[in-house]
């Protein structure tokens, strides 16, 4: 079964020419990534070798908006206005969730903290770089918050956005009864602080309850955009009151070598 897609010929145009996906330029590359010959992207503009026009193969479509971190949707609008707008601006996931968060303070009953053996570094108002860590700092990330709430731990560094996984520890993405959830725990080896050095930011979101299973899914795939793509999932999931409550709490380090 193929799905049509209106104006597909000018958006592959449009994604080709925004770096979206800088290992997608050309038909050739887009090929290569989705795993078909290159004269298939031809025909499924053009309707070539029974192909329709315009269209894709159904089992090819959600491969197809992963490589650009597209929704479905986006993919299938037929206003290119918005498409075109949408493809251009930069990735606003976290910086929605970035700028709704709270910054962390050592006052709050909710918080945030590294432990770790390095230099001891205190920001003043002039400095916003955060607490600094050297390279092959052994570190603990301890959270406080509301007891049984679920937790999700972002980090962005300067190569892109990661997710740190509190269900290797604690089912569910769950905060334990006592509201101090150590990552890893005491039973693990500490995490190891490595490239790349510069500004990083902690992004912890608490949720009263847990998140649809798709978006832990999605937070946690190996692709960058898909990843970036997932952020913005998260951000518009927490707008939805099936979560109930949520707060997001930031908080600065900075890598040295």
């Amino acid at each position: 079964m193929a799905i049509h897609i209106p104006h597909f010929k000018e958006k592959l145009g449009l994604l080709y020419k925004s770096g979206r996906n800088p290992k997608v330029t050309n038909a050739a590359t887009l090929a290569t990534e989705i795993g078909v010959v290159a004269p298939q992207i031809a025909n499924w503009i053009n309707g070539n070798a029974g192909m329709q026009e315009s269209a894709i193969p159904e089992s090819k479509l959600l491969m197809f908006c992963q490589l650009f971190a597209l929704n479905i949707e986006d993919v299938l609008t037929d206003n290119m206005e918005h498409f075109n707008t949408l493809i251009t601006r930069p990735y606003s996931g976290w910086k929605r969730l970035f700028d709704r968060a709270v910054p962390f303070d050592e006052t709050n009953r909710i918080g945030i903290s590294l432990k770790h053996r390095g230099l001891s570094y205190r920001p003043d108002e002039n400095d916003l770089k955060g607490e600094r860590f050297q390279l092959n700092d052994p570190f603990r990330l301890e959270i406080f918050g509301p007891p049984d709430w679920h937790v999700i731990v972002l980090v962005r560094d300067p190569g892109g956005v990661a997710c740190w996984c509190p269900s290797q520890f604690f089912p569910d993405h769950q905060m334990p009864g006592n509201s101090t959830l150590s990552i890893p725990n005491n039973d693990n080896p500490p995490f190891i602080i490595s490239e790349p050095t510069g500004q990083h930011w902690l992004l912890i979101v608490f949720t009263e309850k847990t998140l649809p299973s798709p978006v832990y899914q999605q937070l946690f795939d190996d692709l960058p955009l898909n990843r970036e793509l997932a952020i913005n999932t998260l951000e518009q999931t927490l707008n939805n009151k099936n979560v109930g409550q949520w707060l997001a709490l930031r908080k600065a380090f900075y890598v040295v070598d």
